[in-house]
């Protein structure tokens, strides 16, 4: 069957355009859309832009706090480096400056010190200061750094816009708070995130960035490390004491281990031994040991009754002299102590005048030149046992030298009243091994200062006793008011009152024919004797000498007088000889002992008399009690009167005159230049107004600056009195016969320096540099000109021995022009408006091994213990139970209590000079080869930081928008 479909068919024309159309309009609107999308895009890309740079300049400015942040921090960590560096903590008073904290934080820090640490200094090796030791400064040095991190962080929050905050197991406390438990035995307070630091940038455009930070502790790395410091010695610290003044120990035991020092510039080298004074190197009541040598230009002496000064060697056990030995290294002789190119030695093929080096203990040989490299020797003016200085006699008084002794004068026992019979008793004076006197009869000054032994109290039980072999190149003078010379028609007396310049210009002196002898008119008699056996070749006469004063009225017959003999050579050659002096002395003392009498001096030898003796020595032999003569062989004497004979007496006077130059030399440098070829530095600093150039109205006062003695010879005539055409030269102007005022005509260019008794009129148009002193007024007229000039004085006390020892009184270390030429530079210590350095310590409480420096003209160092150099500007007083290890140095005088000890101590030493600021206060004085000094150092000191550790940590950084 067959199906039909209809379908009803349309036009479909515009169908096309309606699909265009349609299509059109799609993608027009895609296009809008698109459009609008990038504008859209295009405007939030402006804006973000916009914002970006907003938070870029905020983040800079955020770093730029942070940074200033860690400035104040590192700050922190410097100062609590410099307060452990520095020490602090050793003392109950704490720094001043930016190091300060307050008191009881530092009471806090030291008594953590003396808990944990002081304890086992004693024992630097122990296990105990091993491990509390860095416990002790790693916790310290914590709880400085928040506390000064704290402090810094707060002065400067306003300044740098931030808030400081702080507080303790997560609440918040008040800073003074916070500060106050750093020091105290909370633990949670160093806990990091207790201190924080909030900061705000400022505002841009509503933006703005916060920051949080919280502050840490820049850990250190416990590792240790080796530093070498290289330097070398100054002789100023190598002694237990060093002083330019005198060291005077009074009352109770004491003990000194190491070398003493006294240059004892308040008096004159040729002393006047009529006067007895707390000075040189003495005790008052105080019983000394001293384990070292001795170095006095004064006296080593004793001054009360019960004093005793015992000088041993060097102590055996736990104890060095390397460094000192470095210091005179060079010398051929390292061992002694001195610079011993003063002169060359004599050379003779019979004798060795150096001691070997290595010093052999057992060997007795009398040498000129000793090596004090194991102590025990003694250097001084004399060694004596005196009266006191308020003139009372002193009993049981006792010094004992177990070394070698020289003087520049005598040996003597001077303990009782002057003019009067009551003698001191029971005292002794000790040489264990030789005897060196210096000086020979007729030196320069005083006659009293030839070196001899006397024993001025031998009546009275008190002793000397000479061990070892002996020098005694000088002779006993007998001291007289007035005298009549053969051929004089009176009596005459050197003044009608006494010479306070040269004292010895106020008496008449007669030379004896003694060298060891005692005050004893067995003695003494044999020179108002008759001469029984006369020395041909010599004319004998007597000369009256008298005690007694110049009297108003001259009656020569009622001058009470001692004829005492003299002789004459017949040849005119010797005026009052020694040798008939001798002859009479010995005739008369062996005479007395023949016919069954005895003769007591009390000086007694330990055998037989090796070495040279100008005069007569008289001397018990093996505790004999009668003395035996003991000198030269004696031509006109029959064989049983002649002295005993001093074994190689020729050889010794030989050799002792032909190295008696250097032997003042040496002796002078050990005892007035610490051992150097250097002069005690004479600086007229607070003396003279440099402005000016003059000093004027001294007065009286001069006693106290200068010494007069030094320029005037031995009869009493002025030296130097010249000022005509004066270049770098010293004058001395006396007062003028015809009134007080010197006129000085300064005409051309003159330089030096000028010291005038009364007033000075100075006139001329000329130049004067250097310095003018005057006791009176100081008158200028004309045109004179008046520069002071600190080179051209140096250059006078340089090259003029006479002006050093006149200004002696105003020695110190340092040379004011060159540094160079002294032992010191305080330009280390002082800041140039007269301040001390802020690392100079000035306070010695709890010291350890620090330098300490006392600017007062009289301090004290009270009773502790104390390791370190100190060093003083003027007196200082020790007092007692002082224990210190390591050196004194002081430009006055030192007084030492009793119950005290003084150790020089090397260890301490070198480790006070690994302190630069130390090495360059001692760096004139530098000599010798060079000293290394290796130690190490952990990170408790501060020494190595961990360089990835930082101060602080960023805990927020947020951008806000406002």
């Amino acid at each position: 069957m067959k199906f039909c479909t209809r379908l009803n068919l349309k036009s479909e024309k515009g169908n096309a355009l309606l699909m265009a159309l349609a299509v059109i309009f799609i993608l027009t609107s895609f296009g809008t859309v698109s459009l609008m999308t990038s504008v859209a895009n295009v405007k939030m890309s402006g804006k973000y832009k916009s914002w970006s740079k907003d938070y870029s300049i905020l983040d800079t400015n955020a770093e730029t706090k942070v940074n200033q942040i860690n400035s104040i921090l590192e700050e922190a960590e410097s100062n609590a480096q410099k307060y452990m560096d520095g020490q602090y903590y050793l003392s109950e008073t704490g720094p001043i400056g930016d190091l300060e904290i307050p008191f009881l934080a530092q009471s806090y820090i030291n008594g953590q010190w003396r808990t944990w640490v002081e304890p086992y200094l004693a024992d630097m090796d122990s296990e105990e200061y091993k491990n509390y030791q860095p416990i002790f400064v790693d916790n310290i040095l914590t709880r400085l750094y928040y506390y000064y991190a704290s402090k810094l962080l707060n002065n400067n929050a306003d300044a740098n816009g931030y808030d400081v905050l702080t507080q303790i197991d997560g609440s918040d406390i008040e800073l003074t708070d916070y500060q106050s438990n750093l020091f105290s035995s909370s633990t949670q307070i160093l806990n990091e995130g207790n201190l924080a630091v909030k900061l705000q940038t400022n505002t841009i455009k509503d933006k703005v960035i916060a920051v949080r930070l919280i502050v840490n502790y820049p850990t250190y790395e416990p590792v240790k490390q080796t530093k070498v410091v290289v330097f070398k010695g100054n002789p100023i610290w190598t002694n237990a004491i060093t002083a330019a003044g005198s060291i005077g120990f009074i009352n109770g035991s004491s003990t000194i281990k190491g070398d003493l020092f006294s240059a004892d510039k308040e008096e004159s080298l040729y002393l006047n031994d009529n006067h007895v004074k707390a000075s040189g190197i003495y005790s008052d009541g105080a019983q000394v040991s001293i384990y070292g040598n001795v170095y006095s230009k004064g006296n080593l002496h004793t001054i009360r009754s019960n004093s005793k000064m015992n000088i041993y060697k060097y102590p055996t056990e736990n104890f060095s002299i390397d460094l000192k030995s470095n210091v005179f290294a060079k010398n051929i002789y390292p061992g002694l102590f001195f610079e011993d190119d003063l002169e060359k030695y004599p050379i003779s093929t019979k004798y060795t005048y150096v001691e070997p080096y290595p010093v052999d203990s057992s060997d007795d040989t009398l040498y000129f030149i000793n090596q004090d490299i194991i102590g025990g020797n003694i250097y001084c003016n004399s060694l004596s046992v005196d009266r006191t200085v308020d003139d009372k006699k002193v009993d049981n008084a006792e010094i004992y030298a177990h070394g070698n002794v020289s003087t520049w004068n005598d040996i003597k026992m001077n303990n009782s009243i002057p003019g009067s019979l009551f003698d001191g008793k029971d005292s002794k004076i000790t040489v264990a091994k030789n005897f060196i006197g210096i000086n020979a009869e007729g030196h320069n000054g005083d006659p009293n200062a030839s070196s001899t032994v006397i024993n001025n109290t031998a009546l009275s039980g008190n002793t000397i006793t000479l061990n070892g072999k002996m020098i005694v190149p000088g002779t006993a003078w007998a001291e007289y008011a007035g005298v009549k010379k053969n051929g004089w028609e009176r009596f005459w007396w050197p003044g009608s009152k006494s010479n306070p310049i040269n004292p010895w210009l106020s008496y008449q002196y007669y030379q004896t024919g003694e060298s060891i002898t005692a005050k004893n008119a067995d003695i003494y008699s044999a020179y108002l004797s008759p001469v029984e056996h006369p020395v041909p070749s010599y004319n004998y006469s007597y000369e009256p000498y008298t005690i007694e004063a110049e009297p108003d009225s001259y009656v020569e017959a009622n001058i009470n007088s001692y004829y005492l003999m003299r002789g004459d050579n017949t040849s005119g050659s010797d005026t009052d000889s020694l040798i008939p002096k001798k002859s009479q002395l010995t005739d008369f003392i062996n005479s007395k002992k023949l016919s069954g009498g005895k003769v007591v001096s009390n000086i007694f030898s330990g055998g037989n008399v090796t070495g040279y003796a100008l005069g007569e020595a008289l001397l018990h032999r093996s505790k004999a009690s009668t003395v035996t003569v003991h000198g030269e062989p004696i031509s006109n004497l029959p064989d049983d009167l002649q002295p005993h004979q001093i074994i190689d007496n020729a050889d010794y006077h030989m050799y002792y005159f032909d190295i008696q130059s250097t032997l003042s030399k040496i002796f002078l440098s050990k005892v007035q230049n610490l051992g150097t070829l250097k002069k005690m530095p004479v600086s007229f600093e607070g003396f003279i107004d440099p402005s000016e150039g003059y000093r004027e109205n001294l007065g009286r006062d001069y006693e106290d600056y200068v010494d007069k003695s030094a320029v005037k010879d031995i009869n009493g005539n002025l030296l130097h009195s010249n000022p005509a055409e004066m270049t770098n030269a010293f004058v001395y102007l006396e007062l003028p016969s015809s009134g007080e005022t010197n006129i000085l005509n300064i005409s051309d260019s003159f330089s030096g320096i000028i010291y005038c008794e009364g007033n000075l009129k100075i006139t001329g148009s000329g130049n004067f540099n250097g310095a003018i002193i005057a006791e009176g007024n100081i008158t200028v007229v004309n045109d004179a000109s008046i520069s002071y000039d600190e080179e051209v004085i140096q250059n006078v006390l340089e090259k003029d021995n006479d002006a050093y020892c006149f200004f002696s009184k105003l020695s110190s270390f340092e040379n004011q022009t060159n540094k160079s030429k002294g032992f010191i530079d305080k330009s280390a210590i002082f800041n140039s408006d007269g301040s001390l350095r802020s690392w100079v310590k000035t306070d010695p409480t709890g010291m350890q091994k620090n330098f300490i420096y006392f600017k007062n003209n009289n301090s004290t160092l009270h009773s502790g213990n104390y390791q370190g150099i100190i060093y003083c500007e003027g007196n200082l007083n020790i007092e007692n139970g002082v224990t210190l290890n390591g050196a004194i140095i002081c430009e006055g005088n030192v007084t030492v209590e009793g119950g005290s000890t003084i150790t020089y101590d090397e260890k301490v030493i070198k480790n006070v000079l690994k302190d630069a600021n130390v090495r360059r206060f001692f760096a004139p004085g530098e000599m010798g080869s060079d000293i290394i000094s290796n130690y190490t150092t952990t990170a408790s000191d501060g020494a190595v930081r961990l360089t990835n550790v930082k101060r602080f940590q960023i805990v927020e950084w947020k951008e806000e928008q406002q």
